[in-house]
């Protein structure tokens, strides 16, 4: 029979401490086998190492992490280990159990905790689990792994404290029984190590509670069951001999009675029974060499293992690299096939349409004519699309505007403005009547006061405009801009500034230049553009350029980051007008300085004040339209329809309201110039 009062060594495995089946497998332990004062408890912990460690240089994996990540990780886990732990240990001490602690680390706990119950020479494993039914063996779980290989007898308790299975040592392998039928339940009062049944048959028992070695083991067995020495002394064997022998000595037993058998196992694995050979002397040079080779060659496989790692890993990168390198490529062919095709859509769509009248085509000796063959003295202006003079056709002035063949308006701009310009006629657009294809010549109705631009920078010592025709002329956009969007197809003008915007004698706005115009398709569900839900719940047709085109500090931000655009570009490019007009300053920066301005409560340190006493009512309302116009992202900016042109009339209704009252006290006296206002913009 198995002595029972011999001091047993149980090992109880925990995970943490809000684990409720190891606090319970711990008590089952005290409560039927653990016997104070006698046995030894072992409280083990392992810590599993995951695969990314926080690092200063982010997560990686542990064998990239540098010597010194790799130990303050794994003694930051086992402080954090070993706080728990004491918890259960606390537990033991009060019931006078003698517990110690064992804290291991590894990548798979299974290896670890078998490696722990051969190193205490443990007798019993009581593990936790969440099963509270029963349990199989045949599960692949760690649990059941651990319990299949372990060299001890092995006893699983669920969370309710209950043994549901347990597996006795033979000396070979655990076979499987049922602990809770042989009654070691948890309602077992009074039950003691005593009443078990035998944990290791008598015939493999030794004095230290472990089995010896069967006869049929073999001698790797041996090694891995006892604690061995090496001991050897030099010889004449040449290195690499292959019958250099290596006295391997196994000592089994308690500390009081110790047998030592001695016996040699040579390079082949031969095992020679007997004394030390006279030659063993100059056996222990070569064997200590031998082991040193041993230790380098673990450190070149752990380095060889980490630049295995880091080639695959960078292998996986470049991979990632050229998938998208080769996505990338695929949808920028897909863009510019779509660009094509939507070019050949909308000629396609110009050419179906039917103006209601086609412009007159002028020969170049005539335009030759009506300028003084283009006297400098009728010179209006020139730019980087080419220059523009004063001419007089068919008893009336007229503006002609000569390409330059290498400017920024090429033959697709100067076809383009043809086209949109001879069908589409609006008081508020600049009138195209004729042109001359053979020199890329355009013939414009004359506005007499220029452009915007000139005005507000009062060239040639022109006067100001006051804030009530401001306001009057940035109405007076908006309709155009209305009109072109509502058009048949649709017309965005993509260029909209203060140059492009031209006054007539009567200082009415004229839009003009519409080189950079694009006209969208009529069908919104084809590739080339889609519909796109705008903030005020109106469809917008969103169209791709795979070359954005404009004037770049009145370019929709969404343009230049993506290259698509529709009618809300145009009204972004409208709100920084608005802004110019209400302050007279260049585009750069005027959205930040009126916000700040607005938050600040200075608006009015910001408005031009040549364009008379700005009503404060007036400037503030002109100043968030031109921010909810003039926003960063396109669903957020203001409806032209809905929003702006109602806004705009309403600021016209209080800007001649205040007009009123100030001519009231003898300080306005423009009342009627702000009536005819009124009434232009009502019309």
């Amino acid at each position: 029979m198995v002595d029972m009062e011999a001091g047993k060594t149980v090992i109880v495995a925990l995970k943490s401490s809000t684990s409720a089946e190891c606090r319970e497998a711990l008590q089952w332990a005290i409560n039927f086998f653990v016997k104070a004062g006698v046995d030894q408890v072992i409280l083990a912990h392992i810590v599993k190492i995951p695969d990314l460690i926080p690092t200063p240089k982010g997560p990686m994996p542990l064998a990239w992490a540098e010597d010194q990540c790799q130990a303050d990780y794994i003694q930051e886990e086992g402080r954090k280990a070993a706080i728990f732990l004491e918890e259960y240990q606390a537990v033991c001490k009060q019931q006078s159990v003698k517990a110690s602690i064992t804290i291991r680390c590894g990548t798979d706990r299974e290896p670890v905790m078998l490696e722990i119950v051969e190193e205490v020479g443990a007798t019993h494993l009581v593990m936790g689990t969440g099963g509270r039914t029963g349990f199989s063996f045949r599960k692949k779980g760690l649990t059941a792994r651990v319990a299949k290989k372990a060299r001890c007898s092995v006893f699983l308790v669920n969370s309710r404290g209950e043994l549901l299975t347990s597996q006795f040592y033979d000396g070979k392998r655990g076979v499987a029984g049922s602990g809770a039928k042989r009654g070691l339940g948890k309602d077992m009062p009074g039950q003691s190590a005593a009443f078990l049944p035998p944990i290791i048959p008598p015939s493999t028992v030794s004095h230290d509670s472990r089995p010896s070695t069967p006869a049929n083991e073999s001698p790797r067995s041996v090694v891995s069951s006892s604690a061995l020495s090496v001991s050897s002394k030099p010889g004449p064997f040449p290195q690499g001999s292959p019958s250099q022998p290596v006295m391997l000595q196994s000592r089994t037993g308690t500390p009081d009675s110790v047998t030592a058998t001695e016996a040699w196992v040579n390079r082949q694995g031969q095992r020679v029974p007997g004394s030390v050979p006279e030659h063993s002397e100059y056996v222990e040079g070569e064997t200590m060499g031998r082991e040193e080779d041993v230790r380098g060659s673990d450190e070149l496989a752990d380095v060889l293992r980490k630049l295995q790692l880091s080639e695959a890993a960078t292998a996986r990168l470049q991979a990632q690299q050229a998938n998208y390198e080769r996505q990338l490529r695929e949808v920028e062919a897909s863009l510019a096939k779509e660009a094509a095709e939507k070019e050949r859509q909308e000629k396609e769509l110009i050419k179906r349409r039917k103006p209601q009248s086609q412009c007159r085509v002028y020969s170049f000796r005539e335009l030759e004519a009506a300028t003084d063959d283009f006297s400098p003295a009728k010179l209006l202006g020139e730019g980087g699309f080419g220059k523009v003079y004063l001419g007089r056709l068919e008893h009336r002035s007229a503006a002609i505007k000569v390409l330059n063949p290498e400017g920024l308006q090429g033959p697709d701009e100067f076809q383009r403005e043809v086209e949109i310009l001879s069908g589409l006629r609006h008081p508020h657009i600049v009138m195209l009547m004729g042109c001359c294809p053979e020199r890329g010549c355009l013939v414009y109705e004359y506005c007499a006061n220029g452009s915007l631009e000139d005005r507000l920078a009062r060239r040639d010592h022109s006067a100001s405009l006051d804030y009530m025709s401001r306001i009057r002329i940035a109405f007076e956009v908006a309709i155009a801009l209305r009109a072109m969007h509502t058009s048949r197809p649709m017309i965005i003008h993509k260029d909209l500034k203060p140059s492009n915007i031209l006054l007539d004698q009567h200082l009415t706005a004229k839009l003009g230049d519409v080189g950079m115009a694009r006209v969208a398709p009529e069908l919104a569900t084809t590739v080339l553009s889609r519909a796109a839900q705008g903030s005020s719940g109106n469809l917008q047709t969103l169209m791709f350029d795979t070359r954005p085109q404009g004037t770049l500090l009145y370019m929709d931000p969404e343009y230049l980051q993506q290259g698509t655009f529709n009618q809300k570009s145009d009204v972004y490019a409208f709100g920084i007008c608005l802004l110019q007009l209400l302050t007279n300053r260049p585009p750069q920066q005027i959205v930040g300085a009126v916000e700040d301005a607005l938050n600040q409560g200075r608006v009015m340190a910001l408005v031009d004040r040549t364009a008379g006493s700005w009503p404060e009512e007036v400037a503030t309302k002109v100043a968030k339209l031109g921010l909810r116009c003039a926003t960063m992202l396109r669903r957020d900016r203001a409806d032209l329809a809905k929003e702006v042109l109602p806004e705009l009339e309403a600021v016209c209704t209080a800007a001649l309201e205040a007009a009123s009252r100030e001519a009231s006290r003898g300080l306005y006296g423009a009342v009627n110039g702000g009536e005819d206002a009124l009434s232009s913009v009502s019309s």
